[in-house]
């Protein structure tokens, strides 16, 4: 075991949360290590080779995956094998239902395949606890505000708009009472022009309301563009979107942020970056004081070799599972774990559980999707409400890419008219043509509810190629989650009525397997649903380090110089997609560990 040389920041992992840290270290002077599981960024061209090459057009499609730091895979999910602990990266406990999200361990994380969404959180958002959930019987002793709420993060919240480049209108976004942006505030860029698809829905939307009993009392609702981490001009030395369609996985011209932004810019501030190293145990100066510090990381090169970085302060920024994993292997000075006084690490696992729905518009009604960004807007009026007392509210996003996620459209659309109606020829160009320019998608993204019986832990019975634990998934669906997705589908169904719409489910005989994807059994009538890729939770944040982990500021209750930092830290985690609310965390995270240096660092 060999030390490498002492830094004033050991960071681990080159995601977003990672690289803006180290950024902001390094740019105010300090010396950094940016630890790194995975390869160093590659070329964008290098990617978009693997793409093309790649006959999978999944959002891990473009980058090689390595049994050294393996990471979940949308190919098992799709195949059936995500429960079968020999073909998937994840464990899952007896019992547990499937878990649809995966992510990256590469230089630039995950960020390289997201979609791009902005929005930032609602202000009840960050107190479900004391305004729903204890007033409805549906809440247990585990619930928890957030410490902190929307008026704290709303300066960082500019700031993360600023880091990002967000491209968005502040008018289309004022439909949330008690969420006013600054006076005069105005995003970084211009909005991301909406679609014809989304004109044309929002013609016939703008104003209405669902006659239905789940929706009262009425909202109109409204479609709004979409906040987005893509340019619409030139921005930070990026391109403005040219309208690529494959957004997922890669965008072909860096229109759209990714965390390589943050990784180039920590390494012109001086960060060292190591790539290839797997974090596998925080060590402590002395495990029987009340606080021990921590005293370095140690790690496992690809190579085989072993080393220790060694810091004044700590960043864990490796994924809300990954994060956890870290901390409950390191148990060679702890029972238990480090950072897990409270018994709380890993615990609260959640995602954006995604009902989506589809349907062909009628004859002549032609909206021309297969266009990209692959979402430019959304329906928000559904975020928040009294509602959210019983079942889980939801936001509707309007997909422009056709039938393609639900089904794999355009070419599930040929197989149908060829293989189902026989055609060929002039026909089968018209009937294609014609199908396609109609297809309308929504993804439906459903708030959970924050319950302890959802988890990472980890498991010796299967090890990755380094011989380190994989993660075990404890994961099921609360009667919360499950009603939010009844009423999204509800919701879907009214709005293809409006339109005229054929809801299309199973028109191309496209059926929800509870082998391959997520089931929901206890709906009224039993609906599918997907994972959105937003994992999060199982460190969160609180003022009571019994039940609780991290600080407002994502510092270690039981070690003063750990910071945890990422999605992990959220307590509950409302509708938004959660990157620039993790942004803002981070950024208001950096700032006080500047400021607070000699403290943290003694």
């Amino acid at each position: 075991m060999s030390a490498t040389n002492t830094y004033d920041a050991v960071i681990v992992g080159a995601g977003i949360s990672g690289a803006i840290t180290a950024w902001e270290l390094a740019s105010n002077g300090y010396k950094v290590l940016l630890l790194e599981a995975g390869t160093p960024p590659n070329t964008r061209q290098f990617y978009i080779n693997n793409f093309y090459a790649n006959p999978n057009k999944y959002p891990e499609s473009p980058y090689p995956g390595n049994s050294n730091a393996p990471s979940p895979d949308v190919a098992n999910l799709a195949d059936g094998s995500w429960n079968n602990p020999n073909k998937s990266y994840f464990v899952y406990a007896p019992g547990s239902r499937f878990y649809g999200s995966t992510y990256e361990r590469l230089g630039g994380g995950t960020m390289w395949h997201w979609l791009g969404t902005c929005l930032r959180f609602n202000p009840n958002d960050f107190k479900l606890y004391s305004t729903y959930l204890s007033k409805s019987g549906l809440s247990n002793d585990s619930g928890i505000d957030w410490p902190i709420g929307y008026e704290d993060l709303e300066p960082w919240y500019e700031s993360a708009e600023a880091a990002i480049g967000v491209a968005a209108d502040v008018q289309d976004q004022q439909y949330t009472a008690g969420a006013p942006f600054r006076n005069g505030y105005q995003f970084p860029m211009p909005r991301i022009n909406p679609s014809y698809l989304d004109q044309t829905l929002g013609s016939a939307l703008d104003g209405w309301n669902i006659d239905d009993p789940d929706f009262q009392p009425p909202v109109p609702l409204n479609v709004r563009s979409t906040p987005q981490g893509r340019n619409s001009i030139g921005y930070d030395g990026r391109p403005p979107c040219m309208g690529n369609t494959n957004c997922v996985p890669i965008c072909p011209i860096a229109a759209k942020y990714d965390a390589t932004v943050h990784v180039k810019k920590a390494l012109a501030a001086g960060v060292e970056l190591q790539p290839e190293s797997v974090a596998f145990n925080v060590l402590l100066d002395d495990p029987n004081n009340s606080n021990p510090k921590v005293t370095g990381i140690e790690y496992k090169r690809w190579d085989g070799t072993t080393g220790t970085a060694v810091g004044k302060v700590y960043f864990i920024a490796t994924h809300a599972v990954e994060t956890p994993k870290i901390l409950l292997m390191s148990t060679s000075q702890l029972s238990g774990g480090v950072a897990n006084k409270s018994g709380q690490v890993g615990k609260f696992l959640m995602d954006h559980n995604t009902q989506l729905s589809w349907a062909l518009l009628p004859e002549g009604a032609a909206v021309y999707p297969f266009r990209g960004p692959l979402s430019t807007s959304g329906i928000e009026d559904l975020r928040d409400g009294p509602f959210r007392s019983t079942r889980g509210a939801f936001r509707i996003e309007i997909g422009n890419d056709g039938w393609n996620w639900p089904t794999a459209a355009p070419y599930s659309t040929v197989k149908y008219f060829v293989g189902g109606k026989g055609m060929y020829g002039k026909n089968l160009l018209n009937a294609v043509a014609d199908d396609c320019s109609r297809q309308i998608r929504f993804a439906s993204l459903v708030e959970p509810i924050p319950s302890p019986n959802n988890s990472v832990s980890v498991t010796t019975q299967y090890r990755d190629a380094l011989g380190l634990p994989r993660p075990l998934i404890n994961y099921r669906l609360e009667q919360y989650e499950s009603d939010g997705l009844q009423a999204a589908r509800n919701a879907a169904l009214a709005i293809f009525k409006k339109l005229g719409a054929t809801d299309s489910l199973n028109l191309l005989g496209v059926d929800i397997d509870p082998s391959m994807q997520g089931f929901v059994e206890n709906c009224a009538k039993p609906e599918g649903f997907f994972g959105a890729g937003h994992t999060m939770g199982t460190h969160r944040m609180g003022d009571d380090p019994s039940n609780s982990v991290v600080d407002s500021y994502q510092r270690s209750h039981d070690h003063p110089n750990l910071f945890l930092i990422g999605c992990g830290s959220f307590p509950s985690v409302g509708t938004s997609n959660p990157t620039l609310t993790m942004t803002a965390l981070v950024l208001r995270t950096a700032d006080y560990v500047l400021g607070n240096w000699n403290d943290i660092s003694a």
